[in-house]
C-alpha cells in the first residue's frame, strides 16, 4: 500500500506544470501544492508550494518551504524561499527565514529577517545551511563601523 502512495507522489512531481491555485482572502490551507503554473495566496497558507509563478499579495501568509521560478511578495513569509528566476519583495511584503535567489528587487518598505543567499542552480540548496550573508534589522551604535583615517 506504501509503495503505491510513493508512485504516485513521483508521478505527481513528474507530471508537466499546469493549472493555477488561487487562496481567497479567508481561506487556510495546510498541505502541499506541486507542479502548478501560478500560485496567488491572499489568505493563510501552511506547508509546501513548488510552482513556476508565486503571488503572495498584501493579505497573504505563508508559513514553510516554497521553491518557484518567479515570486512577487506583498504579504508575509515565514520560512525558506528559493526563487530560480526573480523575486520581487513589493509593498510592505517580508520574509523571515531562509531567502535564495538569482535576482532580488526589494521596496523601500519591505523588510527581510534571516539569510541571503544567490541562487546558483543548485536544487538541493534548499537543504544547506551555509548562508553567505545574515540580514538583521539592527539600530544599535555598537554594530557600526566607525570610519577610518586617511593616511598620506
Amino acid at each position: 500500500m506504501l509503495g503505491d502512495s510513493n508512485k504516485k507522489i513521483n508521478e505527481i512531481k513528474n507530471a508537466p506544470i499546469s493549472g493555477c491555485m488561487n487562496i481567497g482572502e479567508t481561506v487556510l490551507f495546510k498541505g502541499e501544492v506541486l507542479n502548478a503554473e501560478s500560485v496567488n495566496i491572499d489568505g493563510s497558507f501552511e506547508g509546501k508550494i513548488e510552482t513556476s509563478n508565486f503571488i503572495l499579495g498584501k493579505s497573504g501568509f505563508f508559513k514553510g518551504d516554497v521553491i518557484a521560478n518567479t515570486a512577487d511578495i506583498r504579504g508575509t513569509i515565514d520560512g525558506t524561499v528559493l526563487i530560480k528566476t526573480k523575486l520581487s519583495i513589493s509593498g510592505e511584503g517580508s520574509i523571515k527565514g531562509k531567502v535564495i535567489y538569482k535576482t532580488i528587487s526589494i521596496s523601500d518598505k519591505a523588510q527581510i529577517e534571516g539569510t541571503l543567499k544567490k541562487y546558483k542552480g543548485s536544487d538541493n540548496i534548499i537543504v544547506k545551511d551555509d548562508p553567505v550573508l545574515k540580514v538583521e534589522n539592527k539600530s544599535d551604535s555598537s554594530t557600526r563601523a566607525e570610519p577610518k583615517k586617511a593616511t598620506m
